[in-house]
């Protein structure tokens, strides 16, 4: 019979899964009974890894999930910023303003022709702004429909950053039971707490988030891959 570690056994229940997770090892005793005993999907929720997501990931030593969810994170937040901080419509708007600010030039024009007795300049002056016209109706229209792209841009982005976290806490378990019975037979396997690799992830997901926060001058990426536990 497979060892999977629920089993009473050289490393039973209360000492293998304990010695792995360190903390909460009764909720964590629970999920890897319901995953292993399961015919299909175990319904297994972490909300820890939901709330945390990739840094959660990095806590446990589980850094394909870090690396994963990273970049979904990240993706589902650049969707967010979009939506919110992208000024989509900005060249429209300000076609409009320099139109504008042209038509009020225009008709100041006509009417400084007229008043001189020149009805053709002043004709002309105002056929120049009507046209103008048409122009800003485009340009307001543009700017109008990159307004309502930014709205739709930002509910995707919503949509993709809590179907992420949904991701997030229904696959932890499965990744960290994974995980667990790999430790069983591998003693370099990541296991437990380790608040240095959670650190390294904060400073990993900063670096993505703000890359002008965190300026790595002098620091290889081989050096930072290389400072990574093998997983």
């Amino acid at each position: 019979m497979t060892d999977t570690g629920l089993e009473l056994g050289p490393k039973a229940l209360d000492s293998s899964i304990g010695e792995f997770v360190k903390e909460r090892e009764d909720y964590y005793t629970a999920e890897f009974a319901k995953i292993q005993g399961a015919t299909g999907f175990a319904w297994s929720w972490n909300l820890m890894a939901a709330v945390f997501g990739p840094l959660w990931g990095a806590y446990r030593g589980l850094w394909g999930f870090f690396w994963t969810f990273l970049v979904l994170e990240l993706f589902a937040l650049v969707q967010l910023g979009r939506g919110l901080w992208a000024d989509l419509g900005a060249d429209s708007l300000a076609r409009v303003e320099r139109l504008t600010a042209n038509i009020e030039a225009r008709r100041e024009r006509a009417r400084e022709a007229l008043a001189a007795g020149d009805q053709a300049a002043a004709d002309s002056s105002l056929k120049v702004a009507e046209n103008l016209e048409k122009a800003v109706a485009n340009a307001q229209a543009a700017a109008d429909a990159a307004a309502a792209d930014a709205f739709g841009i930002l509910l995707i982005g919503i949509a993709l950053f809590v179907l992420v976290k949904l991701l997030e806490g229904f696959y932890a378990n499965y990744a960290y039971e994974k995980q667990y019975l790999r430790w069983r037979t591998d003693d370099n396997t990541p296991s437990g707490l380790n608040t240095t690799s959670a650190a390294l992830g904060g400073l990993l997901l900063l670096r993505n988030l703000a890359p002008d926060a965190l300026p790595l001058h002098g620091v290889k990426a081989e050096r930072v891959h290389h400072d990574l536990p093998d997983r």
